[in-house]
């Protein structure tokens, strides 16, 4: 489940696949956007990110 805050990576094919953002807003149970630079706000289907894992930020333990 994504939420506010979560630290996403596109996965939607276009050209900013790959890029690593975080969650701004949840427009509805369908839409987000997510903030990728200080003023870049890009609006994407939730089924196009994927949640970087916690354990991998902590490093794992």
């Amino acid at each position: 489940m994504i939420k506010y805050g979560d630290k996403v990576i596109i996965r939607d094919g276009s050209r900013l696949d790959g890029c690593v953002g975080i969650v701004y807003k949840l427009v509805d149970d369908q839409q987000a956007h997510v903030l990728l630079d200080r003023e870049v706000v890009w609006p994407i289907r939730i089924k196009d990110l994927e949640v970087m894992s916690d354990s991998a930020e902590s490093g794992g333990g």
